[in-house]
């Protein structure tokens, strides 16, 4: 049984971050209120997916920083890419 639980945290935990990540909706999980196991495994799912915000938020900070440096040092801007590619009929 526990595996099925962690299953069914991990696929919450999974379409939770899908969905903030395209701005649709965020949930509030209060870990506190399971008991058992389901509580352990509430806050472990919480904590990854804190790492993986954490992890996403310090890979756009180096792309950033990385950005300026190529600024500074050849005093041009990158250049941009465009969402999709220009439509050539």
């Amino acid at each position: 049984m526990r595996s099925g639980r962690t299953a069914l945290l991990g696929g919450a935990a999974l379409l939770a971050v899908a969905a903030g990540a395209t701005g649709v909706a965020t949930a509030q999980v209060d870990c506190d209120t399971m008991v058992g196991p389901a509580r352990s495994d509430c806050f472990i799912g919480v904590a990854r997916l804190n790492r993986q915000k954490f992890e996403l938020a310090a890979g756009v900070a180096r792309q950033r920083t990385d950005a300026a440096v190529l600024r500074q040092v050849t005093r041009t801007r990158p250049k941009t890419m465009s969402a999709r590619p220009a439509d050539r009929n």
